[in-house]
């Protein structure tokens, strides 16, 4: 099928699958276009493409910025724009108006190929992918990968996703077995987000889920946590910390407490050392894993945004993962877990 949306939770392989694809279409002589959301999943496919000169691998907003930028246009988008304004409106249009305008960018890519595309589904964005796929996303070479439970971003509007239904007649598939997370872990980001756990067989030991009455203290077990991490021979590049926050506003904002034999450092730091700790914001690492992962800050169970920070902020972990709750949400999450035990027995009875 020229046209393919797949559709799977976190951990069943899209990311991978979508790098399978792009190597397959390009070994075959095809341009592919291989591309996502967020800076550092982008910069981590480019690293991993290499130098197959068929494939270009960057972030959306990385490679529009190129284009309005390589052609002296950046002065259009207006400087009291919002954040949001700049990457959802301005960005997008004027590079879309470089692209058309170009013989080397129109139509310039034989396949697209999009992962976490949940958070790329705006109508801006279609039109500038429409402009740079040749074809267009009605008659081109396209695959989707896409998780609506990690839409992070609220980068996916319906009209945008009916209309591909209506003009490009994509064939969908679902992933439904979680290849990177433990059982113990798919369950426990499915009890937080209030979701249905995925089909998973891998053993693991239990999530260290921990309520803490206030940023002092979240910050002393975090960081207790760690210090045993490090201690049972964890080397610090496979750990993680993540928190819906930058690291100026999280409960690890002064750093971890002095008898941690380690430092935190914003991911992508310049002070790197093998006693180094990356810590990211949830939404910056969305698409990565790692084999520990500490989750803090975690204060917000019952609206959007919070169900979807824990859910995706868990499932990066592979081997082992460490959650810091506001005491607050004791409750909350009670009914939480007696709610999926619901779900789950109701699809037992339903498959039995």
């Amino acid at each position: 099928a020229d046209r393919v949306v797949v559709r799977g939770g976190a951990g069943t392989g899209k990311t991978m699958f979508a790098i399978d694809e792009a190597f397959r279409y390009a070994r075959s002589g095809k341009t592919v276009f291989l591309t996502c959301y967020t800076k550092a999943l982008g910069t981590w496919m480019a690293e991993l493409v290499g130098d197959e000169e068929k494939i270009t691998a960057q972030s959306f907003h990385a490679y529009l910025h190129r284009i309005v930028s390589d052609r002296d246009r950046l002065y259009e988008i207006p400087p009291e724009a919002s954040d949001d304004d700049r990457m959802e409106l301005f960005l997008p249009r004027i590079a879309c108006d470089a692209i058309i305008e170009s013989e080397d960018l129109l139509e310039a890519f034989d396949v697209l190929i999009i992962d976490e595309a949940q958070d790329l589904l705006l109508d801006t964005y279609r039109e500038a992918f429409d402009a740079l796929l040749a074809g267009g996303l009605s008659d081109g070479c396209w695959r989707m990968f896409l998780d609506p439970n990690q839409n992070l971003f609220t980068g996916m509007n319906r009209d945008v996703v009916d209309e591909l239904r209506r003009t490009a007649n994509f064939t969908p598939y679902i992933l439904s077995e979680n290849c990177r997370n433990t059982a113990k872990i798919a369950t426990f980001a499915a009890q937080g987000a209030g979701l249905r756990t995925d089909k998973v067989e891998t053993p693991g030991p239990d999530v260290e889920k921990s309520f803490c009455r206030d940023s002092e203290e979240m910050r002393r077990k975090a960081s207790r946590y760690i210090k045993r991490l490090l201690s049972e021979g964890i080397p610090c590049q496979d750990i993680v910390v993540l928190s819906p926050r930058v690291l100026e506003r999280s409960c690890l904002a002064s750093g971890l407490e002095e008898d941690v034999p380690a430092t935190l450092e914003d991911r992508g730091g310049s002070t790197r050392s093998d006693r180094t700790i990356d810590y990211a914001t949830v939404g910056s690492f969305k698409g990565l894993e790692r084999p520990f992962v500490v989750l803090v800050d975690i204060d917000e169970l019952e609206g959007g945004p919070g169900r979807l920070n824990l859910y995706v902020g868990a499932t990066r972990a592979r081997v082992q993962l460490g959650a810091f709750l506001d005491s607050r949400l004791e409750e909350t999450w009670s009914d939480a877990v007696q709610q999926h035990v619901e779900r789950m027995w109701e699809d037992e009875q339903l498959d039995g």
